[in-house]
């Protein structure tokens, strides 16, 4: 358990992380090692000690700034969070998650960017193989829990032209079906 800390203590140790080159290095491998602890308690299928982790890598993101196109750990870790409550059925927990991962990406990328357009769908994309991953760790790769995303995620390859792709990933939800 990490002892407490107070608000000065943690705005001091903050502001000397921004002005040294080797602490925010330090701070952007706390945040990865935040991360990656989140994903291997969720890997373990310990739901609480990844929201836990993950959790904290978002805090961490966050004392890095808002997002913007130099802070993208912030997007990260919102869709992270996303895709972890989604993955537990706490859809209601997951659908502010997305809808922050959105605000957060339009920051990174750039709303008016025509990169934007098409960015949406990347980063839906990547939600989806990553809930597809999460899915496949947690409950195998034939699991019937598979269908709802994978349905999802071939609605997305259509709606991108992709439609190869996506009958592909139909045969596949024939399959597990059978």
């Amino acid at each position: 358990m990490t002892p407490m800390v107070g608000k000065s203590s943690v705005i001091a140790v903050l502001v000397g992380l921004a002005l040294s080159p080797l602490a925010a290095k330090a701070q952007t491998d706390l945040w990865k090692f935040l991360t990656d602890q989140g994903v291997e308690a969720y890997s373990r299928g310990d739901f609480a000690g990844a929201a836990k982790h993950l959790g904290q890598a978002l805090e961490e993101a966050e004392s890095f700034g808002p997002a913007g196109p130099g802070n993208s750990r912030v997007a990260i870790s919102l869709e992270n969070l996303a895709a972890l409550h989604d993955d537990a059925g706490a859809h209601d927990k997951a659908a502010p998650f997305y809808r922050r991962t959105v605000t957060a990406w339009e920051a990174v990328i750039g709303a008016r960017d025509v990169q934007f357009a098409t960015g949406k769908y990347q980063i839906a994309e990547k939600l989806y193989l990553r809930a597809i991953a999460f899915r496949e760790r947690a409950a195998g790769v034939n699991s019937p829990r598979l269908i709802r995303i994978l349905q999802g995620y071939a609605e997305l390859l259509r709606k991108t032209a992709r439609n190869k792709e996506a009958e592909e990933i139909d045969a596949r939800i024939a399959a597990i079906r059978n």
